[in-house]
């Protein structure tokens, strides 16, 4: 079979960046900020076409090059990289609107905090979160910027992932010993998770490693040349209805585990991008939204805190808030404001921060492990 290594999956780089704007507005779902409607509820699930698809992409961008210990040390070095700058400026950030909430409040009586996450953090989650190892902590509400639980799992998955790819006796590992990975985490999450899949603290961890050892053997089967036969058109759209009515009926419920098979079925279809849909997303607005996915996931809770902390200082100030008042539309232009700026200040951290920061974990990774031109 010829080589696949050059390949880059751009349908699928595009429809990250969607997933990250659905999640972004789920999360401003809390309070009254949106209509309680079905699939924004539940796009929660797309977190995990996120688990699903880094399964697929790390897999075939390092699948074949984790050998030995020192290719472990390099590639998880140029996770971090990939990871953590964005998620450290955010914490500080996150840190400091908190410290300014508490001198405004000194002059200011604020209603206190309706949501369901609590943003004043104890101080020692900031360890916790500096380090990504959150997602360990069992029975603590989320923290600082709640959408790094995810970040934290994903970063320990990736050891586990690579731990296995190195230390397997056979290269690359067996079809059958990943399956029984993404086995064991579907049989925890299906007995122990009281929320089955949606589950974001305790068993957090273990629904990434479902989502990502799903997309390994997705892209083990895509990369056998296992492809579908008839109109791809027909299958993409076909693929769409599917995934959207999926969301929409779909909650805490046991169905909830058959997500990632789902979003696998989606990657595997637009992982082929025969199709119009896939077309469509190579345009460059899709594909610019594809690459500032990660800056858009990091980046939405704080504009969301910006926007309710203004209506709380609105509220305390005059009695009432204006952004809630339940008419619909200074809601859709509340959200619309929403994700324009969510999408601007993605733009700027993607270039001042994502892009520096992994520059300068792949050289240093370069530097350690001698191992730079492997990884490229």
């Amino acid at each position: 079979m010829a080589s696949t290594s050059g390949v880059r999956f751009v349908a699928l780089d595009s429809w990250r960046g969607i997933c990250a704007i659905l999640v972004a507005i789920h999360n401003l779902n809390y309070g009254f900020w949106l209509p309680q409607a079905p699939f924004v509820r539940h796009s929660s699930l797309f977190v995990d076409f996120f688990f699903v698809l880094s399964g697929f992409v790390i897999t075939h961008a390092y699948g074949d090059k984790l050998e030995k210990r020192d290719d472990l040390g390099a590639f998880m070095l140029r996770r971090i990289g990939r990871l953590w700058p964005l998620h450290v400026t955010m914490l500080a950030v996150l840190i400091g609107l908190h410290t300014l909430k508490i001198l405004v409040s000194g002059f200011i009586s604020l209603p206190p905090d309706d949501t369901a996450i609590r943003e004043a953090s104890p101080a020692a989650t900031i360890l916790t979160n500096l380090f990504l190892i959150q997602v360990f902590f069992r029975n603590l509400e989320l923290s600082w910027n709640a959408p790094s639980w995810s970040i934290s799992s994903e970063l320990w998955t990736y050891f586990l992932f690579a731990g296995l790819c190195v230390f397997s006796p056979k290269r690359p590992p067996p079809v059958l010993l990943m399956g029984m990975v993404a086995l064991l985490a579907a049989s925890i999450l299906a007995l122990f998770s009281p929320a089955f899949l949606e589950t974001n603290t305790d068993y957090a961890f273990v629904r990434c490693v479902y989502g990502f050892f799903v997309g390994h053997l997705v892209y083990r089967m895509w990369k056998a040349g296992i492809s579908a036969s008839g109109n791809y058109g027909i299958l993409e759209f076909s693929v769409i209805i599917l995934v959207v009515v999926f969301v929409f009926f779909v909650g805490e419920d046991p169905l909830s585990l058959a997500a990632p098979f789902m979003f696998g079925f989606a990657v595997w279809v637009f992982a082929h991008e025969r199709g119009p849909v896939s077309k469509m997303l190579t345009m460059r607005p899709f594909v610019f939204l594809g690459t500032l996915s990660y800056s858009i996931y990091m980046v939405h809770w704080f504009v969301r805190g910006i926007i309710k902390g203004a209506d709380k200082v609105v509220m305390a100030l005059v009695g009432h808030g204006t952004l809630v008042a339940g008419q619909n539309w200074p809601i859709d232009v509340l959200l619309v404001a929403y994700l324009v700026a969510v999408v601007i200040l993605a733009s700027f951290t993607y270039r001042l921060i994502e892009q520096p920061g992994r520059r300068f974990f792949n050289s240093l990774s370069g530097k350690i492990f001698l191992a730079r031109r492997q990884f490229e």
